[in-house]
């Protein structure tokens, strides 16, 4: 954390500890918002994915005896939506597809 951020706070500068700490939280934090498990399998997004893996959204193509397949929130999202209106993406046209094997019970769309 840099030394405006914590008078901000009503921190003095000399803070010691505490900004540390701060300074951690604060780095938690941006992760969580940003993302850093790395790139969406579904959009290719890079740094979309949250750490750990099991904080994003699990994908509707792999529910089942599947392999969990997990994908960035908004494309989470996108996958509810297409499954409640009946055109759920196969994952071969991902940006990085998944094995062959994963969401083979979901059918193509075309």
């Amino acid at each position: 954390m840099t030394a405006p951020v914590a008078r901000l706070l009503g921190m003095p500068d000399d803070a010691g500890a505490t900004v540390e700490i701060l300074t951690a939280v604060e780095g938690a934090v941006m992760a969580w918002v940003t993302g850093s498990g790395g790139t969406c399998p579904r959009c290719g997004t890079p740094l979309a994915m949250r750490d750990p893996v099991e904080a994003n959204a699990l994908s509707r193509c792999t529910r089942g005896p599947d392999a969990p397949l997990y994908v960035c929130s908004p494309c989470g999202t996108s996958e509810a939506f297409q499954q409640w209106v009946g055109i759920l993406d196969h994952p071969s046209t991902w940006a990085h597809p998944p094995t062959a094997t994963v969401g083979a019970d979901v059918p193509a769309t075309q």
